[in-house]
């Protein structure tokens, strides 16, 4: 996991999905995950991404569910579970609490090995970029 600054490259669909968060100061988190794979691809080896909050499911990703998602949280502190799962062959996972303000944003961008896809070396490990937008 690596923080970045805004400075950082956002997909487009998702950064204009921050803008639109950002005109209606909503308090929340911007998901998006770079899921390569198409979507009738008949791999065993696909990725999905998950975001909790204890047993509730905030969002989720995967070859079939690509678009970036806006999950509004109320203001306070959150404790989230970032997850990314592979079919029959397991997956990783990590915690963090995060303090949220009013009209605050949080960006996480995932990228989940993708073991399948030629065009573009997938990374060796699931990378997660999280950064708090100021308000």
């Amino acid at each position: 996991m690596t923080d970045f600054t805004l400075g950082d490259k956002i997909p487009w669909v998702a950064r204009l999905y921050l803008h639109h968060a950002l005109k209606r100061e909503r308090t929340g988190i911007l998901f998006d995950a770079d899921i390569r794979e198409p979507p009738r691809s008949m791999s065993p080896k696909w990725s999905t991404v998950w975001i909790k909050e204890g047993k509730e499911t905030l969002c989720a990703a995967s070859k079939v569910q690509r678009f970036p998602k806006f999950v509004d949280l109320d203001p306070g502190e959150h404790k989230l579970e970032f997850i990314v799962t592979r079919k029959g062959r397991g997956g990783t996972s990590f915690t963090k609490e995060i303090e949220f303000q009013c009209g605050q944003i949080v960006v996480v961008l995932c990228e989940p090995i993708q073991p399948n896809v030629f065009y573009r070396k997938s990374s060796e490990v699931d990378s997660w970029r999280i950064g708090i937008v100021p308000n």
